[in-house]
């Protein structure tokens, strides 16, 4: 049974909002990430990271986009183990592994919705 017009309406520009928050996470994130690599990221960004990926888990699977919340999830760990492992080095590359799967999941879905 096809959807109320008015709700298929509206969950496209959920859809729509939320496609164009990735785009803002993808410069945030790969900024965060930049700062890893150099083991210069601060409190308020890791808090910021975990934000983001939180709110990326919370809406993923319900716009159709369940490999991104897959890829959201294993980062979240990675974001969870590195805060509590208080910056090892180990960790920290598995985060930063992790988080680069993310964003190629983040490029690609951008990539994909724009040739659409």
């Amino acid at each position: 049974m096809p959807l109320d017009p008015k709700l298929q309406e509206r969950i496209n520009e959920i859809r729509s909002r939320f496609l164009e928050v990735l785009n803002e996470r993808l410069l945030e994130f790969g900024e965060i990430r930049t700062k890893l690599d150099e083991n210069a990221c601060s409190e308020t960004e890791m808090v910021n990271l975990r934000f983001g990926v939180h709110k990326i888990i919370g809406v993923s699977s319900t716009l159709g986009f369940d490999r991104l919340g897959d890829f959201a999830t294993g980062t979240m760990q990675d974001i969870e183990a590195f805060v509590q492992s208080e910056n090892d080095v180990s960790i920290r590359y598995s985060l930063m592994d992790s988080l680069d799967a993310l964003l190629a999941e983040i490029r690609s879905i951008s990539l994909n919705e724009a040739t659409s």
